[in-house]
């Protein structure tokens, strides 16, 4: 039969080297062009065109359409390249003694690579958004330094978030778009501020952070972490803490008293600990506490504000 190598490969190209029905990749598995009206004996010029040929895999092709030895299992009904909502009609069935039915579009790859192909689109606006990531913290940095040269804003959370912005997004972004202009790294495009945060978390024996920052482009924020982890570093998790207390009041009296505490430095909480005073880390919404993160308050299960300290290294405390 007469067939045009150049139809072929034409055909294997704007198919994307994948079966059309199946979606096999020409990678892994051997596909072959299928000509939807068939050729015939000794072939026809005519009919060996791109708009006739169809990608298949060799086992849907050779077992299903065109059984040797057997009957057909598969069969092609309509086939329209250009037709992207219903161009490629097929059926199937078990076997001989079995009736004809409908292959579902939703299975079809015909279909499917529609949405594959919108999907890659949307992941490279994702992509583009990443790349700019970098830049913007940069903006906000400069903006959370100057803001006082066209603003009487009291803080520059303040005027952040008259600007409509989350403040304290805008806090981690300056935060973090320092630390790569102080320590002279360069913020790769596609790590996001997440990561940065949790290098900065490392802390000062992160000495070799640009190669952990390079490492993150292609990593999950996950990976990162318990990559981090693995080679010793100590994560600085923002953590809640509740501290328990007791105190002789009058007539000798024992009164408990509570504090909620919020701090990245579990060994600065830790050294309250003593038979006076105890320590849990908790889970605030597993205590039935609710955090208010834009507006940086803590409320009980009943709706009611709870009051909590924040402790840092260089923080003084009075006594509970």
């Amino acid at each position: 039969m007469a067939r045009s190598e150049a139809v072929r490969q034409e055909v294997l190209e704007l198919d994307n080297h994948r079966c059309q029905i199946t979606g096999a990749d020409g990678r892994e598995v051997p596909l072959q062009v299928h000509h939807w009206y068939p050729l015939g004996m000794g072939g026809s010029d005519e009919l060996d065109t791109v708009e006739n040929g169809i990608t298949l895999s060799e086992s849907i092709h050779m077992d299903g359409v065109h059984p040797g030895v057997s009957v057909p299992t598969v069969r092609i009904l309509d086939w329209d390249r250009a037709d992207k909502e219903g161009g490629l009609v097929v059926e199937r069935r078990d076997g001989i003694a079995d009736e004809w039915h409908s292959w579902p579009k939703s299975e079809i790859w015909f279909y499917k690579r529609q949405d594959a192909e919108m999907l890659e689109q949307e992941i490279d606006m994702v992509r583009s958004v990443q790349m700019i990531e970098s830049r913007h913290a940069q903006v906000i940095a400069h903006i959370w330094r100057n803001y006082q040269l066209v603003s009487d804003a009291a803080s520059p959370a303040q005027f952040i978030a008259g600007l409509g912005l989350d403040s304290n997004r805008a806090k981690d972004e300056a935060r973090a778009s320092q630390w790569i202009e102080d320590t002279g790294w360069t913020w790769p495009d596609g790590v996001n501020l997440r990561k940065v945060l949790l290098l900065i978390s490392a802390g000062a024996k992160l000495a070799n952070a640009q190669v952990w920052l390079d490492m993150a482009v292609d990593m999950s924020y996950s990976d990162l972490h318990r990559a981090l982890i693995e080679k010793g570093f100590k994560m600085a998790t923002m953590r809640w803490y509740l501290l328990i207390g007791q105190s002789r009041r009058p007539l000798g009296r024992l009164q408990t008293d509570v504090l909620f505490v919020r701090s990245r430095d579990v060994d600065v909480v830790m050294e309250r600990k003593s038979p006076e005073v105890k320590v849990l880390e908790i889970n605030a919404f597993r205590a039935g506490i609710k955090w208010d993160r834009k507006a940086q308050r803590l409320y009980d299960g009943a709706g009611n504000e709870v009051a909590y300290e924040e402790w840092e290294k260089e923080a003084e405390y009075d006594a509970i």
